[in-house]
């Protein structure tokens, strides 16, 4: 792809590339240092979380950022419209007012479409195979006794964990995994040059979201410790929440661009 693109097509592509590649490391590390940071709470010899997987997943996802770039462009996806047009200094589609009205109402509405969707899939499952429900217990077991953080540490641990993950996964799982898999549904045709039908949209848009959620199961799919009962594994992504809100972040997306899906998704974690 854009083999032979112009020079400035392709200084576009390095400065949008190097953009979300430095907002989605930065997603990445903060919640890490939190994490480290967060590790002083707990009494010296306890059992700290460390979540090799959120490492390597964000790494390879980060390392796809340029090619979803120039996917973004051949299949005319919104990327983020408000953000790339200000680093390319082209005239602005929306403003930053819009973005940030229309994602605390869409956040309100994906926490209620998500809710619905969560108790009527849980409830069919719960029917038809209950073996493959999640075990109700602490994800992140800590030996020896813990200390009490600080309303202080705990809004700001919040509040910066809201928003990394809004910024990050937005990036990573909409932006890149969307662009990824239009392009190659599109290739599924024989021809990975023309527009997304909306039908692939849908298809590219669940098969995100699935891997969104096949991403937050680190209680049961550790790298560091092999994999355990892979076929509840890739099971249990079908009625996680963050699967469910990923197909309503990828529609959001679809339809308002990344800047309105990234402010949406940051509010629905606060929520």
């Amino acid at each position: 792809m854009y083999e032979n693109g112009t020079p400035s097509d392709q200084a576009r592509d390095r400065r949008e590339s190097l953009l979300w590649m430095i907002l989605a490391g930065l997603g990445t590390l903060i919640p890490l240092g939190f994490d480290f940071i967060g590790s002083t709470h707990f009494a010296p010899g306890a059992l700290i979380y460390m979540p090799v997987e959120f490492v390597v997943i964000s790494g390879v996802l980060i390392a796809l950022i340029p090619f979803a770039v120039k996917a973004n462009h051949q299949l005319d996806l919104p990327g983020g419209p408000l953000i790339t047009a200000t680093l390319n200094h082209e005239p602005k589609p929306f403003g930053w007012g819009e973005v940030v009205l229309g994602g605390v109402l869409w956040s309100v509405t994906a926490l209620v479409v998500s809710m619905i969707a969560i108790a009527a899939g849980v409830g069919l499952l719960l029917y038809f195979f209950p073996s493959f429900l999640p075990i109700l217990k602490s994800h992140y077991p800590h030996s020896g006794p813990t200390v009490r953080p600080s309303a202080i540490w705990l809004v700001s641990d919040l509040v910066t964990g809201a928003v990394s993950a809004g910024v990050q996964e937005e990036i990573l799982f909409r932006f890149v995994l969307m662009g990824v898999f239009s392009w190659a549904l599109s290739g599924v045709n024989g021809d990975s040059d023309r527009l997304p039908t909306r039908r692939q949209l849908w298809l590219a848009n669940i098969a995100q979201a699935y891997f969104f959620g096949l991403a937050h199961l680190r209680s049961d799919f550790h790298l560091a410790r092999g994999t355990v009962g892979l076929g509840k594994v890739l099971i249990r992504p079908l009625i996680l929440p963050q699967t469910v809100s990923g197909i309503f972040f990828g529609w959001l997306y679809l339809r308002k661009g990344l800047e309105t899906s990234i402010v949406s998704h940051t509010f629905f974690d606060l929520l």
